[in-house]
């Protein structure tokens, strides 16, 4: 699948990988966190240097009822069940405002620690103001494999993966 880059943009394609990566790679697992969902997408420097989704049939992590122990308990475990599954090294969690019109939910926080509290790997937040500067230094298309719902997930890894 390739990517539709903008006008002005090095007109090259990036292709979803649909094989296991080597453990040497650099994965950052890109979060987006809404109400009682965590949207994953693991994401690589691919060999151009732009950032490349790579395949995983986790693509969400849902909270069913986070008044309940075991439901809490068991969206952690399954959290790292995931990371230990695809050798991701660090995750990237978008940052939600705490306050204010476009402040995130008290149950999107909860499971931002629950994330945080994982034993596979270490955490990071990205505030959306950087996201938004780095994409703007380099700009890059979203591949087009992707799911609407994925985009911000996709963007907070790349702009990761990019600032380094």
């Amino acid at each position: 699948m390739s990517v539709n880059r903008p006008a002005g943009s090095p007109t090259h394609s990036v292709d979803l990988l649909s094989t296991p990566l080597e453990s040497s790679e650099a994965l950052v697992c890109g979060v987006d966190i809404s109400a009682r969902t965590a949207v994953v997408l693991i994401v690589t420097l691919g060999p151009t240097g732009d950032p490349t989704p790579v395949a995983s049939e986790t693509r969400k992590l849902e909270l069913a009822d986070p008044e309940s122990q075991d439901q809490v308990k068991s969206f952690k475990m399954a959290f790292e069940t995931f990371l230990r599954g695809t050798n991701v090294r660090h995750v990237v969690i978008r940052k939600r405002t705490p306050t204010g019109t476009h402040a995130g939910s008290g149950l999107s926080f909860k499971l931002e620690g629950l994330i945080q509290m994982n034993d596979a790997c270490v955490v990071s937040l990205l505030a959306p103001q950087t996201i938004a500067s780095v994409l703007r230094r380099r700009p890059l298309a979203i591949p087009s494999g992707l799911l609407k719902y994925q985009e911000e997930a996709f963007k907070t890894a790349a702009a990761y993966l990019l600032r380094q």
